[in-house]
């Protein structure tokens, strides 16, 4: 075979006849014997978790002018392919449909599956039930931007009847994210304002409660009075600069790096009204960021264009790589989310949606972090303080079963985590008992494959 471009590309079979394409690999070019980057699957995307599901690996020919050329197929199943882990590589023929007709024909080429496994995918609550420490922080944006205190289309606009958009940014997310972290001490810093209206210097980062060097409020509720309380001493002004908080968020993630019997993880939740304009050093600082156990969360509130913002999702967008525009530097791992909440009038639920993404993305980043390092969630210990109450402490605030609509109920048992040392864990255990249970089908594949044709 001549040289081409290759690419794999993996299906799923929908019937005895039918596959849909689930994944595809980068092109090799010009190669007869083409190596592709690992990558991950998970069982329930590959067979719904039947193992004896057929998969078809196909090897195309990219063209680039007219539809790509199919060199060759193999069918298997995930359970053959488990046969090979952790043993010699797995060898396919790849046939070629319109050539198996001819009695000299053998294959196009085969198709060597260099390493496999298959392992647990854990989930955020894996971890803070194994005793991960999620440790929130706060910024707010005081910019002009938001208009004046004595109109009422001011963003911080506070009235009797109804929260303004930044509370309810501030109950929305920090009460989902706040039954994760376990001493509900929260760092809450404000943006874009004069401390002094005297003075024509504007601080870009200054602690909601007055006190720099002990930045920690109480829980949401702490960070909501703080931010009621020195709303009036403040006179908003500009323009909307993030690094200096970044840097702030960066120092607290230096201060503990996790291991696996001290888990931790840091999350920064930013609550602006509009572009920012220091958007090329802020996404240095993000790069900067993303070796370290941080999640930045940007919400944007207000009816401002947002457009200029999506482009901090690019990490999580078709695989791109946050770059930096000053240098060379790139993005480690996806770091950065940003989500608008906008004024809902009709569809109330939308919101709703836009959290769940947001809180979803949160735990895929701090799993890839803690992955990436070899870090296991710990075995589950719950510590029940009172036999009279559910599974929380006498200090914690209460664990509802909702929270603007959002179910969290199943956080009132991860709030309770005890931590201590652990064993390392080998897979899922009873909450209770600690007795090994089955190990289900929320699994990953690793697959490294190499096609050597003839």
């Amino acid at each position: 075979m001549s040289k081409t471009d290759v690419y794999l590309q993996v299906c799923r079979s929908i019937n005895s006849v039918d596959f849909h394409p689930i994944y595809r690999t980068e092109v090799v070019e010009k190669s007869q014997d083409p190596r592709w980057r690992p990558f991950e699957l998970s069982v329930q995307k590959i067979c719904n978790g039947d193992h004896d599901r057929a998969i078809r690996l196909s090897c195309l020919h990219s063209k680039r002018n007219g539809a790509d050329e199919l060199i060759g197929y193999a069918d298997t199943t995930l359970g053959d392919i488990y046969k090979y882990q952790g043993k010699t590589c797995m060898m396919l023929d790849l046939m070629e449909p319109k050539k198996k007709s001819k009695k000299s024909y053998k294959n196009s080429g085969i198709l060597k599956v260099l390493q496999f496994r298959l392992d647990m995918q854990h989930t955020l609550l894996d971890y803070v039930r194994g005793g991960c420490l999620i440790k929130m922080m706060f910024a707010i944006d005081f910019t002009a931007s938001n208009g004046d205190m004595t109109e009422a289309n001011c963003l911080h606009s506070i009235t009797d009847i109804q929260d303004n958009q930044y509370v309810h940014a501030i109950k929305r997310m920090g009460n989902l994210l706040s039954h994760c972290a376990l001493d509900q001490q929260f760092p809450a810093f404000g943006f874009g304002a004069k401390l002094d209206p005297s003075t024509p210097a504007v601080n870009h980062c200054f602690a909601l409660n007055g006190s720099n060097s002990k930045p920690y409020v109480r829980g949401v509720q702490g960070v909501l009075d703080s931010y009621q309380a020195i709303l009036p001493q403040l006179k908003f002004a500009g323009p909307s600069v993030l690094t200096p908080v970044l840097t702030k968020a960066l120092q607290y993630a230096r201060q503990t790096i996790p291991s696996q019997d001290n888990q931790c993880y840091h999350v920064l939740v930013i609550i602006t009204d509009g572009v920012i304009n220091d958007m090329d050093q802020a996404i240095d600082t993000i790069i900067e960021g993303s070796s370290l156990p941080l999640s930045i969360l940007v919400l944007g509130v207000g009816p401002a264009d947002f457009t200029t913002m999506e482009h901090l999702n690019l990490n999580s967008i078709g695989g791109h790589i946050l770059k930096s525009h000053t240098n060379s530097a790139k993005a480690v791992r996806d770091n950065v989310h940003f989500a608008a909440l906008r004024k809902q009038k009709y569809n109330m639920c939308a919101n709703d949606t836009i959290t769940r993404e947001a809180l979803a993305t949160i735990s895929k980043q701090l799993i890839e972090y803690m992955k990436a390092r070899g870090i296991s969630p710990n075995r589950p210990v719950l510590s029940k303080c009172n036999p009279m109450v559910n599974w929380m402490s006498d200090e914690s605030s209460d664990v509802g079963d909702n929270v603007d609509g959002i179910d969290t109920s199943f956080m009132s048992t991860a709030s309770m985590s005890v931590k201590k040392k652990r064993s390392h864990s080998l897979g899922p255990t009873c909450p209770t008992c600690g007795a090994a249970m089955e190990a289900g089908l929320a699994s990953w594949v690793n697959v490294s494959d190499s096609m050597l044709a003839r």
